[in-house]
C-alpha cells in the first residue's frame, strides 16, 4: 500500500507471506517492511525503509530474523542524466535472499534510441532466492561483486540491442563477461504482443564459462474481460536451463472471474544426465456481486510437484540408490467467504485443506492432511475505529491434535484502505503457515496490519465496487 502521508513525498508499508514446498526446498518468510521517498530539490530524492524478515527453512531446521534498514540518493542534475546510490545494511543475522549490500550506478541518454549505463553492487554474501525454481531454471550467479558498463540501442522501433561487459566475484574468484542481447517486441494487434530475446555471454577472465540464452513469449489482453501471458526461456552452459510459465485469467460474467496458472522448471547437467524438474499451478474461481459486496465466495486449489532422475549406479556399487526420485504432491484446496450481515458488520470466513508428502516424498510415513477453519467478525465503531473477534482451528495432520486460536483486536483506519490495529491473543500455533499459508500470532500482544478484504474477490483487479470493510490481517508479532 502507497500513499502521499507526507508534503510532496510518498510513505509505503506492506506484508508478505512466501511459502515454498517442492523438490528442492521446504520454506516460509514473512516480510514485514515500511519506506519512504521525499524530494529534497527539485533534482535530489532521499529513500529511506526498513524491512523486517522471518525466514524459516525446515530443510535445515534454521530460523532467521533479520532487520534490514535501507537508505539513498537519487540525483539528475540534467535531463538526460541520472544517478543513484544505496545502501542496504542488516541488523543482525542477514536474510540468504537480502545481504547487507551497496549500489552505485549511473545512465545517460544520449538520444531518444541509445543510453550508456553503469551499475555496481558490492555485497557481504551471494544473494541466494529461496524458492527452488530458479536453483532448477536459469541460474542465478552466487556472486559478491557485480560490476557492468555497457550501451543499449534501439535498432529500429520494436527491437533493442544492448551490449555491455560485466564482472561477477564470487567465493571461487571474479569473472568477467562481455554480454550481447537482443530484445524485440512485436505489437500484432491492440491488446497482443509478442518478444523474443536472444543473449550470448562471451567468457573474458576467471574460472566460468560463458553461456548462450533466449525467450520467447506473448501477452494478450483484451480490456476488462481476459488476460494471458506465456513465456519460456532458455539458458545454456554446463547445465541447460529452461522454465516455461503460463497463465490466463478472465471474467465470465459480470460477477464471476476465473484464473490458471502454470509453471514448469527443469535443469539437465550435461554428460551426467541428472535432469531436475519442478511444476507448480493454480486454478481459482471468484463469484463476486457486480455492484455490492454484501456476499463473496473464493475457491482455489494449488499443487507442486517435482521430482531427479539420476543415472544409475555402477554395479560394483555396494550401496543401492534408486534411478529415479519422485517427491510426491502437494495439494491445497481452500474456500474464503464474505457476508455483510447489515452496514458496518461483517463476517468473514476460510476453510483450507492440504495434502503435502512424508519423508522422502512419501515413501516413508506416507502423506499428512492437515485442514485449517477462520472466521472473523468485525464491527466498524466510527468511520476510523471498529473491533473485530477471530477464531482459527488448525490442524498439521489426523495424528496431530488440532489447536485452537483466538484474538481480539481494535482497529484503526488510516485512510480508506489501509487499517493499523492492536490484537491480544491468549494462545498461538507455532508453524501453520508452511502447511495451509496461513497466519497466527504466538500468543499475547500483536500488531495488525490490514487491507480490505473485497478485493481478493475479483481476480481481474481494478474493480471500481464499493469498498467492503473487512480486512485481511496480516500479523506481526510484537517482540
Amino acid at each position: 500500500m502507497e500513499t502521499r502521508g507526507i508534503p510532496s513525498g510518498k510513505l509505503r508499508v506492506g506484508f508478505e507471506q512466501e511459502v515454498n514446498q517442492n523438490q528442492v526446498v521446504d520454506n516460509q518468510r514473512q516480510t514485514l517492511s515500511a519506506g519512504m521517498t521525499q524530494p529534497l530539490t527539485e533534482t535530489l530524492l532521499a529513500e529511506a525503509g526498513f524491512d523486517h524478515r522471518n525466514f524459516v527453512d525446515r530443510k535445515s531446521a534454521n530460523q532467521i530474523d533479520s532487520n534490514l534498514i535501507s537508505a539513498g540518493l537519487k540525483w539528475k542534475p540534467l535531463s538526460r542524466l541520472e544517478t543513484y546510490v544505496r545502501r542496504e545494511q542488516n541488523l543482525g543475522e542477514a536474510d540468504p535472499t537480502y545481504p547487507s549490500q551497496t549500489l552505485l550506478g549511473a545512465q545517460f541518454n544520449l538520444n531518444s534510441t541509445n543510453r550508456i549505463f553503469a551499475t555496481q553492487r558490492i555485497s557481504s554474501s551471494p544473494i541466494t532466492p529461496i524458492g527452488g525454481a530458479e536453483t532448477s531454471g536459469v541460474l542465478v550467479p552466487q556472486s559478491t561483486k557485480e560490476t557492468a558498463v555497457g550501451v543499449e540501442s534501439r535498432l529500429r522501433q520494436n527491437t533493442s540491442l544492448t551490449t555491455n561487459y560485466t564482472m561477477d566475484s564470487s567465493l571461487s574468484g571474479p569473472d568477467s563477461f562481455a554480454v550481447l542481447r537482443v530484445l524485440t517486441r512485436v505489437p500484432i494487434r491492440s491488446g497482443l504482443s509478442f518478444d523474443w530475446s536472444l543473449d550470448s555471454a562471451m567468457h573474458l577472465a576467471g574460472t566460468g564459462k560463458g553461456y548462450v540464452g533466449g525467450s520467447l513469449g506473448f501477452t494478450e489482453i483484451r480490456e476488462d474481460q481476459l488476460r494471458i501471458s506465456v513465456r519460456y526461456e532458455l539458458r545454456r552452459r554446463d547445465t541447460a536451463e529452461t522454465i516455461l510459465t503460463a497463465g490466463v485469467v478472465g471474467r465470465l460474467n459480470a460477477a464471476t472471474t476465473a484464473l490458471v496458472r502454470y509453471r514448469t522448471a527443469e535443469n539437465q547437467v550435461t554428460g551426467i544426465g541428472r535432469i531436475a524438474r519442478i511444476n507448480d499451478g493454480q486454478m481459482a474461481l471468484s463469484v463476486r456481486p457486480k455492484k455490492s459486496d454484501r456476499v463473496a465466495v473464493l475457491f482455489s486449489y494449488d499443487f507442486g510437484n517435482g521430482n531427479s532422475f539420476a543415472p544409475l549406479r555402477n554395479a560394483m556399487d555396494t550401496d543401492s540408490s534408486p534411478a529415479s526420485v519422485n517427491l510426491a504432491r502437494t495439494d491445497r484446496l481452500s474456500m474464503d467467504g464474505l457476508i455483510e450481515i447489515r452496514h458496518g458488520f461483517e463476517f468473514y470466513s476460510r476453510v483450507a485443506a492440504a495434502r503435502t508428502p512424508g519423508i522422502y516424498g512419501g515413501s516413508i510415513g506416507g502423506s499428512k492432511v492437515g485442514t485449517y477453519l477462520q472466521g472473523r467478525l468485525q464491527k466498524s465503531l466510527t468511520h476510523r475505529f471498529d473491533i473485530a473477534g477471530e477464531v482459527r482451528w488448525v490442524q498439521e495432520s489426523k495424528i496431530v491434535r488440532g489447536a485452537w486460536i483466538t484474538g481480539l483486536e481494535w482497529g484503526t483506519w488510516l485512510n480508506r484502505d489501509f487499517r493499523i490495529g492492536l490484537g491480544y491473543s491468549p494462545s498461538g500455533f507455532a508453524n501453520p503457515g508452511a502447511l495451509l499459508n496461513s497466519t497466527a500470532a504466538r500468543g499475547g500482544l500483536y500488531m495488525v496490519i490490514s487491507s480490505r478484504l473485497s478485493g481478493i474477490f475479483d481476480l481481474m483487479g481494478g474493480s471500481e465496487k464499493s469498498k467492503s470493510a473487512t480486512s485481511v490481517t496480516a500479523k506481526s508479532e510484537s517482540k
